[in-house]
């Protein structure tokens, strides 16, 4: 049902308080993030609420925190997305309760298009997956940046460890595996329960970027990797013994580069064509 900022009066008119509502989804509007929150203070006013999406004309971090701090207020939700209305989509937000995972994906300038996917362990000792919400939302600055894109907060983002139960963690859209991202890998490794680390060099196959022997050196060489932790690189890697293709360029597309999967878990390094 389309609904403009102006109509969203109507909409909470609408909606009244103590239903029970198996869903709500409101597409197609132009709901400012002052209108979003006063949409979610209706629906906290619900006896229970289904699974709620939202299609708006940009995800701000406002929005998304807005929406975090919604999940994990309210017990009858189990699923929420927000999705920009830009064709296709350049950025989206989703929380899963049940399958307790968290997912960002959007466009910036370092990561065009991208997306990190994060699962909670479904374990007694990982605590509730309303925690981890809050936790992520508190200690990565999405409350306190507002001005930021969601994934940018992100990108600088090292205390991992202080995620409760974080067990696995998918990155697409990384143009090259550079020394950079190498080390972002390596600092996921502080969180106790991590158990996977998925790198993707592209969201779209095939047009993966570059996995540079750079990044794959420092990875192999380095003690900072737990030994029960599986690392998963997804990319081109560039075959050539010598005067190996580099990061700037179009060099994914040479016929030295072939798109591979790399695995890594303690001293084990393996490789397979895909």
């Amino acid at each position: 049902m389309p609904k403009e900022d102006a109509d969203v009066v109507d909409l909470i008119s609408a909606l009244g308080e103590g239903k029970i509502l198996t869903g709500l989804r409101v597409a197609k509007s132009s709901l400012s993030p002052e209108s979003v929150e006063q949409v979610l203070s209706a629906l906290y006013r619900q006896k229970s609420v289904g699974n709620v999406g939202l299609t708006l004309p940009t995800i701000t971090v406002t929005t998304a925190a807005l929406c975090l701090d919604f999940m994990q207020n309210t017990e009858t939700c189990r699923q929420l997305w927000l999705v920009d209305k830009s064709h296709p989509p350049s950025s989206s937000l989703s929380v899963d309760k049940d399958s307790k995972t968290l997912s960002l994906s959007s466009s910036s300038s370092t990561m065009s298009p991208a997306s990190l996917t994060l699962s909670q362990a479904d374990s007694p000792t990982s605590g509730s997956f309303t925690d981890f919400i809050h936790k992520f939302g508190d200690v990565t600055g999405l409350r306190a940046n507002p001005q930021g894109d969601c994934l940018g907060v992100l990108e600088s983002f090292t205390d991992w460890w202080t995620l409760p139960g974080l067990e696995k963690v998918e990155l697409k859209g990384v143009s090259c595996l550079t020394e950079s991202w190498a080390q972002w890998i390596l600092n996921l490794h502080t969180c106790p329960t991590l158990k996977e680390v998925k790198l993707h060099t592209s969201c779209y196959w095939p047009d993966s970027g570059l996995l540079l022997q750079e990044g794959i050196s420092l990875l192999q060489e380095s003690d900072k990797r737990r030994p029960d932790c599986t690392v998963i690189l997804r990319g081109k890697r560039c075959t050539k013994p010598s005067g190996k293709c580099a990061e700037a360029g179009n060099y994914p597309r040479l016929p030295c580069n072939q798109d591979v999967k790399i695995q890594m878990r303690g001293h084990s390094v393996s490789q397979e064509k895909y």
